[in-house]
């Protein structure tokens, strides 16, 4: 009889010790952002109307998002730009050479895309919560109604 008590309470510890292993987070290292966090994914179209489509883009402060661009406006350059916004490891592919971001080195994010280009992406981390205006910087298009905002949630 002692030995199946003996048994019992072995197994009974293993079992703990797995379920705490398994609960644990042993990627937390203090910065806030978690190294395994799952990529939040998004997309805008830039429009011929000039309108973003959505309008409003939603994100998790702290986690990485990798934003999607398609210029559906076959004509016109548009461009995707946060001029103020706390943010880490921006990563931009796709779109016009640096060369077109003149004035833009400051801006927070910022991809151009000729008329009729596809596949842009801007991959970031957002640090702090809060709403951070986009909008497009060609000649008056921001006047005319092409802006947005990207809300960041806790």
């Amino acid at each position: 009889m002692h030995k199946h008590w003996m048994w019992l309470a072995v197994t009974a510890a293993v079992t703990v010790a797995l379920v705490a292993t398994a609960c644990g987070d042993d990627d937390d290292d203090g910065s806030g952002a978690s190294p395994t966090a799952q990529v939040q994914e998004a997309s805008v179209k830039m429009k011929a109307d000039l309108t973003f489509e959505p309008d409003e883009i939603s994100v998790e402060a702290n986690r990485p998002v990798r934003l999607t661009i398609d210029n559906t406006d076959a004509a016109t350059l548009h461009d995707f730009t946060v001029m103020e916004m706390p943010v880490s490891d921006v990563l931009t592919e796709g779109g016009m050479p640096a060369a077109h971001g003149e004035g833009m080195e400051d801006a927070a994010l910022h991809i151009a895309m000729d008329g009729g280009m596809t596949g842009g992406m801007i991959e970031f981390t957002p640090t702090e919560p809060g709403e951070y205006q986009f909008e497009c910087t060609e000649d008056n298009h921001a006047e005319a109604g092409m802006m947005g905002t990207l809300v960041v949630t806790e």
